[in-house]
């Protein structure tokens, strides 16, 4: 089974989060973007799969903040 867990990697606000609309989002497809110091960072899928939303838009996360999980293509994500 293979997962994927996107993590903020400084203090940043959430500007567009992983969409709750798309319950799959394929490898290489944009999950989220985050926003420091005027620098857009944007973090992508890295499996294909069913996502998990973590935080929301406006949010501020820490680094280490879990953002989304994306789980095995057709089942839930993991807790």
């Amino acid at each position: 089974m293979t997962e994927f867990q996107a993590e903020a990697t400084h203090d940043e606000n959430v500007v567009i989060p992983a969409s709750a609309t798309e319950k799959i989002h394929y490898e290489g497809e944009l999950v989220v973007v985050l926003e420091a110091m005027k620098m857009e960072h944007e973090i992508t899928a890295d499996v294909d799969g069913a996502i998990e939303a973590i935080v929301a838009a406006g949010s501020q996360v820490a680094g280490g903040d879990v953002l989304a999980r994306i789980g095995p293509d057709g089942a839930e994500a993991p807790d």
